[in-house]
């Protein structure tokens, strides 16, 4: 597996699901886009797999070093806790 970021900010957009925030580093090493297979875990041990769905692009204000990215829809804002740990599912299809 390899960390993709800690949750500093989570968010439910209508129709778009949740966004976790700051995201996909803009110099991860390895190549992301949606679908790809992802697991979180939170503080307290829990591990949730998930598929990443659509990155996030933000415009305005100052360069972002991070996308912001949903998840699959079934994953409720409550679910994951701040400081949880997302990771991009080693041999992932990419």
């Amino acid at each position: 597996m390899h960390l993709i970021c800690e949750v500093e900010e989570i968010f439910e957009v209508n129709g778009v699901g949740c966004v976790i925030c700051p995201g996909i580093p803009h110099d991860f090493p390895h190549p992301v886009r949606s679908s790809v297979a992802l697991v979180i875990e939170t503080p307290m041990g829990d591990r949730i797999e998930t598929t990443l769905q659509n990155l996030m692009w933000v415009r305005g204000g100052k360069q972002r070093l991070h996308d912001p990215f949903s998840i699959a829809g079934d994953i409720q804002k409550t679910d994951i806790p701040l400081g949880s740990r997302v990771f991009l599912l080693h041999g992932s299809k990419t």
